[in-house]
């Protein structure tokens, strides 16, 4: 495929890059010039469509500049443990909002789960579509999931395959994005055969993929995707984080979110401890 393609390396040995990525994207997050207050929020790359919409709906409401930084859960993490200058935090599952949490690196009264996310199986839209049955992944020359050390929907779509009994036979042909999005342009590209992926990044629809109905009789673990919001303690601008964590549970937002594919959790003013 050539030195720029998806590879099969294990996930740890992509992780310095990615962060050398996240570190240059959030360093210039907060150089707004309107005069107006600006909100940096640091957003599961799973979720980049929703809180781009959101973002953009908060801002005209209270002129306030939003910066939506995309990256892979884990790598937004571990930036905010190293200081980053991101005012909310947005998880693709739960676990680590709690690993900052445990550090006092959150706003434990403003963590709240706003939606249950679905990991589902994509093909290029070349060949024809159908159910994905177990023989064809494992038949596959490549399948590619995200990084499951740094992004749920990884670990989801590895929590899938061992459920299953796939994961010792499918793991020698994985391709690992650092990202869902990633995993998703790999598809596109025609790079890979399968690519395990959010439900949020299909809604809409994707030129040159086809979603399919994947016949794997057991399901990922309850809870592994619910997706998490939370101010980050050292925030600067906690007012304003504080305002969009109130909007996001507003009807609004709420409408959104039920558009993207979330499934919406039953009281998400809540705040829940992670």
């Amino acid at each position: 495929m050539g030195g720029h393609g998806p590879h099969t390396a294990g996930p740890r040995r992509a992780l310095s890059a990615v962060l050398a990525a996240a570190i240059a994207l959030l360093a210039g997050a907060c150089g707004g010039s309107s005069g107006r207050p600006e909100l940096v929020i640091g957003v599961a790359a799973s979720l980049g469509p929703l809180f781009e919409e959101l973002g953009a709906s908060f801002a005209g409401r209270h002129e306030i500049d939003v910066t939506i930084v995309l990256s892979a859960s884990g790598t937004l993490a571990h930036q905010i443990e190293q200081g980053a200058p991101v005012d909310v935090y947005v998880s693709a599952d739960v676990s680590f909002v709690g690993r900052l949490q445990e550090q006092g690196l959150l706003m434990a009264d403003t963590v709240t789960i706003f939606g249950e996310g679905a990991v589902v199986v994509v093909r290029p839209s070349e060949p024809p579509p159908g159910a994905v049955r177990p023989e064809l992944l494992t038949d596959a020359d490549r399948v590619a999931i995200a990084n499951p050390e740094i992004a749920p929907y990884g670990a989801a779509a590895r929590a899938l395959l061992e459920a299953n009994g796939l994961w010792d036979e499918i793991e020698p042909r994985l391709v690992y994005g650092e990202n869902a999005m990633q995993v998703l342009q790999f598809v596109k590209a025609g790079a890979v055969d399968f690519g395990f992926v959010p439900l949020t990044l299909l809604v809409d629809g994707v030129d040159g993929v086809e979603r399919m109905v994947h016949d794997l009789p057991t399901a990922i673990p309850n809870g592994l995707l619910s997706n998490t919001a939370a101010v980050v303690s050292a925030s600067p601008r906690e007012r304003e984080a504080r305002l969009f964590l109130a909007f996001l549970g507003g009807a609004e937002a709420r409408a959104a979110i039920d558009r993207s594919g979330l499934c919406l959790v039953e009281h998400p003013g809540v705040r829940k401890g992670a």
